[in-house]
């Protein structure tokens, strides 16, 4: 299961570079079936059992009716959801800074491939301490503008979907196909002000393997 997860980091990394402006439409819908759902499969959910995973559920918050995006379930969690996932477009912002960051990692990696073949053959070593962060440093001021978008109201209906469940434990999520806040709500229903562990799949700063390991948190 876990080496099927990181593949499926792999193929979104792919997806969103090849196919960004059709995961750039105006609702949520695409970036569901593209990138959030196979996450989802991966630690083990079936999308097509209701024993399992329940999705758009009518539910009664703040005297209006809202839809929760996916309740899922697993034995032992006394009919109520184990985790929520409340599910948001990826922006166009998004998508275009992930697409400006591969494209400098490959500018970057095509610009020093005949430097470092020159120093190898030269006998200079210091061609191994070659990295790229720079790509991604470069472009951070963006990275921190997009990812502080609506998040307080977001945060504030997962967690008043959370309490309308009567949730005692498990997990409050909030993605956007990209990023992934994970929210344990511990054992007295209290849903924390932080999050438990973000990762954003489509960062090169998150590995896959530390993108995995906090998205294991939700297995079933």
């Amino acid at each position: 299961m876990q080496q099927g997860l990181a593949n499926t980091i792999r193929q979104i990394r792919i997806r969103v570079q090849n196919y960004g402006d059709y995961l750039s439409s105006v609702d949520e819908t695409r970036t569901r079936y593209t990138l959030i759902d196979p996450v989802l499969r991966s630690l083990g959910w079936d999308l097509s059992d209701p024993a399992q995973v329940r999705v758009e559920i009518d539910i009664n918050v703040s005297t209006a009716v809202k839809k929760v995006d996916y309740a899922l379930y697993k034995s032992g969690s006394g009919g109520r959801p184990w985790i929520l996932v409340e599910a948001k477009r990826l922006a166009p912002e998004q998508i275009e800074r992930f697409t400006n960051m591969m494209s400098l990692r490959r500018k970057e990696l095509a610009d020093n491939w005949g430097a470092l073949t020159t120093m190898s053959t030269s006998g200079d070593t210091s061609w191994s301490e070659f990295n790229s962060r720079s790509a991604e440093e470069r472009i951070s001021s963006h990275e921190k503008r997009w990812t502080q978008l609506s998040r307080g109201d977001r945060i504030r209906q997962l967690s008043e979907y959370v309490g309308e469940f009567g949730m005692v434990k498990g997990y409050g999520v909030l993605t956007d196909g990209d990023e992934w806040s994970i929210y344990d709500i511990g054992q007295e229903g209290v849903f924390p002000e932080k999050p438990t562990k973000v990762v954003r799949v489509l960062s090169l700063d998150d590995p896959i393997d530390e993108c995995t390991e906090a998205l294991n948190l939700l297995l079933r």
